[in-house]
């Protein structure tokens, strides 16, 4: 039978989420696939 396991959702929704904030107010950083596309070379 399977249990729920509430407390990793939440966490990774978490996780999820804080990410999503980062790039919204970081959107371009080096490690952003923008950044690779956009490049002056």
């Amino acid at each position: 039978m399977l249990q729920a396991d509430y407390l990793g959702h939440l966490r990774d929704q978490a996780v999820f989420s804080a990410l999503g904030v980062w790039l919204v107010i970081f959107p371009r950083s080096r490690l952003s696939i923008d950044g690779w596309l956009r490049s002056d070379q």
